[in-house]
């Protein structure tokens, strides 16, 4: 489970001037950051969203967004927060943000799964293995 401290998250975003040109959405699994305005970010060595003081480990992150500009340099997690730098992006009101993360990665077999399956095979590789060795002597 993610907790955010809200009163710090709250006091973040009351300070932000541009608090008006978006909505941001929190819960166990995801971050979504929906823009309401036109304008942009301005430069500097960090501007953007922290969410911090998360107290479970977050993994498999997925961000899906429309920002222009974005790339995965841009989003860090250490020390138990997360960090979306916007730093000199433009957005508009159909730009949106939102990152995933602890979902299932669909592209990890479990575990016994491959062990059932990949056993089989093996046995009858070294059946076929030594059928032949004994109709070549």
């Amino acid at each position: 489970m993610i907790r955010v401290d809200l009163i710090s998250l709250v006091a973040v975003l009351l300070a932000d001037p541009l608090v008006s040109f978006y909505n941001v959405d929190i819960d166990d699994t995801s971050v979504y950051v929906d823009y309401v305005g036109a304008t942009s970010w301005s430069l500097g060595s960090f501007n953007g969203l922290v969410i911090s003081q998360i107290d479970s480990l977050l993994e498999n992150f997925i961000i899906n967004t429309n920002f222009v500009g974005w790339d995965s340099t841009r989003f860090s997690y250490a020390d138990n927060s997360l960090r979306m730098n916007w730093n000199g992006l433009s957005f508009t009101a159909d730009t949106y943000f939102e990152l995933n993360f602890n979902g299932e990665n669909l592209s990890e077999v479990p575990l016994p799964a491959a062990l059932f399956m990949f056993a089989p095979a093996l046995l009858g590789l070294m059946g076929f293995r030594r059928k032949n060795k004994n109709s070549v002597a």
